[in-house]
């Protein structure tokens, strides 16, 4: 018998490591990578490895509006991805544009791309344009241009409105947005069959959302065919909402 359980306990480690994934997890517009403390610490519990990126032009990374780009965005995600192999790179909101361009870089690195409410682009697009045909977002009214054309916001008084109207009690008491540089906004993507197009896409639909509207997130996964839709009965934020329940679906990526 007691030669048996060091044998139980390398094999349960070897069935660990080998269902062990690897998350990159990037934030949307007006975040940071804060945003995914909830559903990151969920992903550890279970025994993954995360990896949580903060774009350049926030606190945690920071940089002038001016020297911020869509391709400073991908440098920073394929460094922090670095020598990972197969990651399940996840992006939210603007960051489907990011993960998008990543995977247009490093196609070989990613087994998966995962869009939580995120825009999904096709060659040629960039959220400036998605986000225009998004008839059915309320966003548009609330949208504020600094003067100095460098950084866009979210009016004040509709944040929770928009972004959080079904969080806690505590939650929308802490709700930060932040300033998002603008001239990656504008920024078109290049995305070929080739690269972009051989990795596998998977789409977290958000039921109530009024940022990016679930009509406008349905027109986008349609027009670029994903795996799975995964629908859950949230706003724009479910990481804040039912982190639990976006780690479950997240690790159930195949």
């Amino acid at each position: 018998m007691k030669t048996l359980i060091p044998i139980f306990l390398f094999l349960s480690c070897t069935f660990a490591a080998e269902n062990q994934k690897t998350f990159v997890l990037v934030h949307g517009a007006f975040e940071d990578g804060s945003v995914w403390h909830d559903v990151a610490r969920q992903l550890e519990k279970k025994g993954h490895h995360v990896v949580v990126v903060n774009l350049p032009g926030r606190p945690a990374h920071p940089a002038g509006a001016d020297g911020v780009s869509a391709e400073k965005y991908r440098d920073t995600i394929v460094d922090a991805i670095g020598d990972r192999p197969q990651v399940i790179l996840v992006g939210h909101s603007f960051g489907g544009i990011q993960i998008s361009n990543v995977a247009e870089a490093v196609p070989d690195r990613i087994h998966a791309l995962v869009y939580v409410a995120a825009y999904l682009p096709r060659n040629g697009e960039s959220l400036q344009s998605l986000s225009a045909a998004d008839k059915e977002s309320q966003v548009g009214a609330s949208f504020l241009v600094s003067p100095d054309y460098k950084t866009a916001s979210i009016k004040e008084s509709e944040r929770v409105k928009l972004f959080c109207a079904d969080c806690s009690m505590a939650v929308k008491a802490h709700l930060q947005l932040l300033d998002e540089p603008l001239p990656p906004m504008a920024q078109p993507v290049k995305l070929t069959p080739e690269r972009f197009g051989s990795v596998k896409r998977y789409y977290v639909t958000t039921l109530k959302d009024v940022v990016v509207s679930t009509a406008w997130q349905k027109q986008m996964y349609t027009a670029t065919p994903v795996e799975k839709v995964y629908p859950v009965e949230t706003g724009h934020t479910p990481f804040l909402v039912r982190p639990a329940e976006l780690a479950g679906i997240l690790v159930s990526i195949p």
